[in-house]
C-alpha cells in the first residue's frame, strides 16, 4: 500500500499542474487526451487507497469515482469544463494529502517500532 500512496502523490501532483495550465492558459488541443488518461488514473488510485485506509472514506471514494467518470464520458465546451476542473484540483489535492499523512503514519509506526526493541 506504501507503493499505491506514492503512486497517488506523484499522479496527483501531475494532475494538479496540468489542471492548473487547463484553467490559466489554454493548452493545445491534443493535450487534453493527455489530462484525461492522468486525472483517470490519478482519481482512481486515489479513490483505492481512501478505501484501503479506512472504510469512512467510502463516500469519498464514491465521488471520485463519478468525477473520473465525468472526465471520461463528458463531451463538453471549454467553459463547462471549468466546475469540473476546479473540484478536481480540490480533490487532487485531497489526494496528495491523504497519501502524504498514509506515509508519514507509516514512517512513524516504523520508527516507534525500531525504538522499541
Amino acid at each position: 500500500m506504501i507503493a499505491l500512496s506514492a503512486t497517488v502523490a506523484v499522479l496527483s501532483s501531475i494532475a494538479i499542474a496540468m489542471l492548473w495550465w487547463t484553467l490559466a492558459g489554454f493548452p493545445p488541443r491534443g493535450f487534453f487526451a493527455l489530462q484525461t488518461a492522468v486525472l483517470v488514473t490519478s482519481l482512481l488510485c486515489t479513490s483505492l487507497l481512501a478505501y484501503r485506509i479506512s472504510r469512512r472514506w467510502l463516500p469519498m471514494s464514491i465521488a471520485l469515482v463519478i468525477v473520473a467518470l465525468v472526465h471520461v464520458l463528458g463531451h463538453m465546451r471549454r467553459d463547462d469544463w471549468m466546475p469540473y476542473d476546479i473540484a478536481t484540483l480540490v480533490l487532487s489535492a485531497f489526494g496528495i494529502t491523504l497519501s502524504l499523512r498514509y506515509l508519514y503514519a507509516t514512517r512513524q509506526s516504523a520508527t516507534s517500532h525500531v525504538a522499541r526493541r
